[in-house]
């Protein structure tokens, strides 16, 4: 389920991230990322798509694995991945 769950975290992150941003899904890069825009989307998800705190939870851990894997594969974004993982 762990899977599913994150890919379906991807599938609502991307889209948002890019609107946000003001570029297409495929052009979003990890300088595109930030905790602001995670919060942004934590938002979204309980206000306008009505999830609930655990759902919002959910998410929130699939985003804190990828800023796990950008702390790793970037380490000159390290900063920007604690933030993100500072996120309660």
């Amino acid at each position: 389920h762990t899977v599913r769950a994150y890919r379906d975290t991807f599938r609502l992150f991307l889209p948002f991230a890019a609107k946000h941003r003001g570029v297409k899904i495929e052009s979003l890069r990890v300088d595109h990322l930030s905790h602001l825009l995670i919060l942004a989307f934590l938002d979204d998800l309980e206000l306008e798509r009505k999830n609930t705190a655990r759902t919002r939870n959910q998410r929130l851990a699939a985003l804190k694995s990828l800023a796990k894997m950008i702390r790793f594969m970037y380490p000159e974004k390290r900063e920007l991945a604690q933030k993100i993982l500072n996120i309660p």
